[in-house]
């Protein structure tokens, strides 16, 4: 029974076997270098692609296997943008030129283009924002919360709406603005 236990909580060990990659229509590898340190499995993912499958590669560095990449078949080189290590919950500014992030007790601002990530305002944990317009950003800071506002450019959140004891609500997440940029959506648990 120990051992049934054992491996109900922490799996069998098994996983895939490698040759079922042959049959995938997408394969991610996420920090890996394969064609450098798993070159038995690479002539596999080879016969997959030729079967149409896509390649996904995240990495922070631009390694052998994200040079096997070929964007015209519709494989993807994703490199994480420095400073966003640990980022939950990741939004988009309303121009796409900025993602707005929580990350260590922090909602956070980066540019696509390059530089540092902005520190907006204290949360913790974080769990969901939407960025308006208005250059608004409205965030659920946790379980059992309301929802703030802050500045894009940062500043101190402030309570935007209250919780309703008589209709027994618990927290205000999962903000989205609506169309027009004036009201928004969000969930009421």
């Amino acid at each position: 029974t120990v051992g049934h236990g054992v491996r109900m909580t922490n799996g069998s060990g098994l996983g895939l076997d490698p040759m079922e990659l042959r049959h995938s229509r997408m394969i991610l590898l996420w920090g890996t270098n394969t064609r450098l340190t798993n070159r038995h499995l690479w002539p596999t993912i080879e016969q997959a692609r030729a079967n149409g499958a896509r390649l996904v590669v995240i990495d922070p560095i631009r390694t052998l296997t994200a040079d096997a990449i070929e964007p015209a078949r519709g494989d993807l080189f994703i490199q994480p943008l420095p400073g966003t290590e640990g980022a939950i919950s990741p939004f988009w500014s309303p121009d796409s030129k900025s993602i707005a992030f929580f990350a260590a007790g922090k909602l956070r601002r980066i540019e696509i283009a390059g530089g540092p990530p902005m520190t907006l305002c204290d949360t913790s944990p974080g769990i969901s924002g939407s960025w308006g317009r208005d250059g608004a950003i409205v965030f659920s800071p946790g379980p059992g919360t309301v929802l703030k506002r802050v500045p894009a450019s940062g500043g101190k959140p402030v309570p935007l709406t209250t919780l309703d004891a008589a209709r027994n609500e618990k927290s205000h997440r999962w903000p989205s603005f609506l169309p027009g940029g004036t009201h928004i959506l969000f969930l009421v648990q």
